[in-house]
């Protein structure tokens, strides 16, 4: 073995140890903040839902994250709540893993591995720009990519990442769906979503149509494609509606539309607001505008964060469910992916940028802070969380 083996060995074993060391920390982090969650955190809601289950009574259509905790529950006799907490910290951690792994297979002859290590680890704390001046909390009205108090959209957010990443991938790698087997688990994967918490596919349906109608290169093989699909979480969806707002008499509400009407319960100023939990995606699009086009998945992006904000914006429930904002999941999850896709196009270009003068520089150094700004705020609506805040 020469030295510069022993030294890459070493290397590695280094890594591997920070890399342990790293996700130890964010699993402990995220089960000391749910274990000491407050009463108003969505995880002791969930919680009574478990019960109801076990209780034979199915009172949620999307049932998916309740029966998993459920079933563990029952095998290892420990309580549903700490369950919760381990499935949920648990899949903060495979998150966090599925989020280095693409920025890995995105840049791996481009950065270190310590780096894209650290940039998922701000991914998973980035969070809306907070001002102590004009947000009451540092989470309600301003929203966030990474809210911590619900469990089901925690749960479900590996399967959606993981469902946009393939899907995205058959474009990437231009083979348009030619296997079977590409449509078959990506359609799996969206009735996991589904079946855990339903709000992302309810803008992935139509942003992969007008992604596919627009922007693709084989427009007809990847509508028809797409639409097969989705056919699948299309019943899973009609299941969920119709028992929520139809054979539920639990539940007296119903869909109507309206504009902003609960962000506005919330928010002085929606446009405010979009723009404090979005600044670095908008800055850096602004910034590198016209580089924008050759980046497909950023553009699949922002289609998808544009159809979640109108679904946001423009339905909700009435009756007593209507200042519960449930259509904002649907928003957080595709400002989620916006920031993710976002990282990966600012990474792109700065690696790509071959006269890196004083006009580069300064456009990096005001990307990079606002993206700082972004993190900060994050870590900062932790530490409330973990201080025993509300909301």
């Amino acid at each position: 073995m020469t030295e510069e083996d022993m030294t890459s060995g070493h290397a590695e074993i280094e890594f591997a140890f920070l890399r342990g060391t790293v996700y130890l920390f964010v699993f402990m982090l995220s089960l000391y903040l749910f274990i000491n969650s407050t009463e108003n955190s969505d995880i002791y809601a969930h919680t009574r839902l478990i019960e109801q289950l076990d209780k034979g009574n199915l009172v949620a259509p999307h049932f998916l994250y309740h029966l998993t905790v459920y079933g563990i529950s029952k095998i290892s006799h420990i309580s549903f709540f700490y369950i919760s907490c381990l499935v949920l910290a648990s899949c903060i951690v495979l998150t966090m893993v599925l989020i280095e792994r693409i920025l890995c297979i995105s840049f791996k002859e481009t950065y270190s591995n310590v780096f894209l290590l650290f940039i998922s680890f701000a991914l998973m704390f980035v969070s809306a720009v907070y001002f102590p001046l004009i947000n009451k909390y540092p989470y309600v009205g301003i929203w966030s990519p990474n809210p911590w108090h619900n469990p089901t959209f925690i749960a479900a957010r590996p399967f959606v990442l993981l469902s946009f990443y393939w899907y995205s991938l058959e474009m990437i790698k231009k083979k348009y769906f030619d296997k079977w087997f590409s449509i078959i688990r990506i359609s799996i994967l969206l009735v996991i979503c589904a079946l855990t918490k339903p709000n992302f596919v309810l803008a992935f349906i139509p942003a992969s149509m007008v992604f596919c109608l627009f922007f693709a290169d084989r427009k007809k093989t990847m509508l028809f494609k797409t639409g097969l699909l989705i056919l699948p979480v299309l019943g899973v969806l009609l299941f969920q509606f119709l028992f929520t707002y139809y054979y539920n008499t639990n539940i007296d509400s119903s869909i109507r539309f309206c504009f902003f009407d609960v962000w506005h319960v919330y928010a002085q100023s929606v446009p405010i607001a979009i723009l404090q939990e979005a600044a670095f995606p908008i800055f850096l699009s602004a910034v590198m505008f016209s580089l924008l086009w050759k980046e497909k998945l950023l553009i699949f992006s922002w289609i998808l964060f544009i159809i979640g904000l109108l679904i946001f914006g423009l339905l909700c429930e009435s009756g007593h469910r209507k200042n519960n904002g449930n259509f904002g999941w649907t928003h957080m999850f595709c400002l989620n992916i916006l920031f993710i896709y976002s990282t990966i196009a600012f990474l792109r270009w700065v690696a790509d940028v071959q006269d890196k003068n004083r006009l580069f520089q300064m456009k990096l150094f005001l990307c990079v802070s606002v993206f700082l700004l972004h993190f900060f705020s994050g870590i900062y609506y932790v530490r409330y969380l973990i201080s025993g805040h509300s909301l």
